[in-house]
C-alpha cells in the first residue's frame, strides 16, 4: 500500500494563512516560516537589564519543551534594542516552513477603508525640524559623522486594524525582503519589512547585510537601472553606507576569528 505524503506548503500559502494572534511569521530570501500556538513562553527577567540573562532563560525553556515531548522546539518572537526592556519570546506549538516568497506575489486586496485616522506626530514637526538643524550644525562642526533622527506617526483609525492585511501588502511590495509579524500580547502586533539583514548565524558563520543610502524603485526597468547607477555613483550615499559598514564591522570584529568586508558597495 502506498501512502501519499502531504505536499509541502507553498510560501504564498503560509502568508495567506497568517492570522492576527499567530505568534510569528517571517519571510526572507532564505525561506518562509509560520508559527501557530504557544507551547511554552520564555519567562520575563527579574533583573533590571531584561536582556542580561536572556540566553539562559531561552535555553531553559527549550530544555523544558524537549523534556515535555516537543520534537524539535524553536523559539520565536522579538528582542528589543533597549537592554532594560523585556523580550517577547515563545516556543510555538506548530511550525510550517517553505521556500522564499515568489516574485511577483499576487496583488493583495486593498486595505479596508477605516475613515480618516487621527494622526499624532512624535516628535511634532517643529521639534523635529529643530533637531535636524541642531544635527546639521554639529555635523558641520565635525562633532558627529552621522545622525539618524527617528520619527513615529501614531494613528488611531476609525475602524479595527488588520495586521494580516498590512503584512500581505508589505510582502507584496518586496517579496525578496525580510517581512515579519510578531504577536506581543494585549492586542499588540509588531509588523514590518526591511531590505536589510541585521544579523544571521548559521553554524559558526555570521552574516550581516547593512544598507544605507536609498532611492525609490521605478516601475520602468530602464529608469530603475538608471537610479541604481546614480545611487552607486553618489558620494553622499557611498559615505553614508561606508559609515554603517564600519560600525557593523567594528561590532563583529571582536567576536569573529575571520571577517570579510567588501571594499565597495554591492
Amino acid at each position: 500500500m502506498t501512502i501519499a505524503r502531504p505536499a509541502a506548503p507553498a510560501a504564498a500559502d503560509l502568508l495567506a494563512a497568517y492570522r492576527p494572534g499567530s505568534p510569528f511569521f517571517f519571510a526572507s530570501p532564505r525561506g518562509t516560516l509560520l508559527a501557530d500556538g504557544v507551547y511554552f513562553g520564555v519567562p520575563r527577567s527579574v533583573r533590571a537589564e531584561g536582556l542580561a540573562d536572556l540566553p539562559t532563560r531561552v535555553a531553559a525553556v527549550l530544555d523544558l519543551a524537549r523534556a515535555a515531548g516537543h520534537d524539535a522546539p524553536i523559539v520565536v518572537g522579538a528582542v528589543p534594542f533597549d537592554h532594560t526592556a523585556q523580550a517577547h519570546l515563545a516556543v510555538p506549538d506548530r511550525v510550517w516552513r517553505a521556500g522564499p516568497l515568489p516574485t511577483p506575489l499576487p496583488t493583495p486586496p486593498e486595505l479596508p477603508a477605516a475613515g480618516t485616522p487621527r494622526v499624532t506626530e512624535v516628535p511634532a514637526a517643529r521639534a523635529y525640524a529643530d533637531a535636524v538643524r541642531r544635527a546639521v550644525t554639529r555635523l558641520d562642526a565635525g562633532e558627529l559623522d552621522k545622525v539618524v533622527l527617528g520619527r513615529s506617526l501614531r494613528l488611531i483609525a476609525g475602524a479595527p486594524f488588520d495586521p494580516a492585511a498590512l503584512l500581505r501588502r508589505l510582502a507584496g511590495r518586496d517579496p525578496g525582503g525580510h517581512t515579519f509579524a510578531v504577536d506581543l500580547g494585549a492586542g499588540r502586533t509588531l509588523v514590518g519589512a526591511s531590505p536589510e539583514l541585521l544579523v544571521a548565524r548559521r553554524g559558526v558563520v555570521v552574516t550581516a547585510n547593512p544598507l544605507a543610502g536609498s532611492v525609490a524603485r521605478a516601475a520602468d526597468p530602464v529608469e530603475d537601472r538608471r537610479r541604481a547607477a546614480a545611487l552607486l555613483a553618489s558620494a553622499k550615499d557611498r559615505r553614508e553606507h561606508a559609515l554603517v559598514v564600519e560600525a557593523v564591522a567594528g561590532a563583529l570584529r571582536p567576536l569573529c576569528a575571520e571577517l570579510t568586508v567588501p571594499a565597495e558597495p554591492e
